[in-house]
């Protein structure tokens, strides 16, 4: 969904026992774009923010972890450049 015109989250819901969890667990990921300081002013920050939250039945209390990491890989160069994303 977009919280913003600089910014995107996506969500994924798994229910109680998937994935070995014991509730369901809502995890987002937001993407947003914000002003950055650089010396000609005009910078621009790429920002990730990963939350996961488990969700009980009322009285039920339990730990688990969560491990989120991000494997994104952007080309900034464009898929025309010679050596690709070797260059950056």
């Amino acid at each position: 969904s977009r919280t913003s015109d600089c910014a995107v989250q996506f969500t994924v819901v798994r229910k109680d026992g998937q994935l070995g969890y014991p509730g369901t667990v809502v995890t987002t990921a937001t993407y947003a774009l914000t002003s950055s300081q650089s010396e000609d002013g005009r910078g621009v920050r790429l920002t990730l923010d990963l939350k996961a939250c488990l969700l009980l039945d009322k009285g039920k209390t339990v730990e688990t972890p969560v491990n989120l990491a991000q494997h994104s890989y952007f080309n900034l160069a464009s898929d025309k450049a010679p050596d690709g994303i070797k260059d950056h």
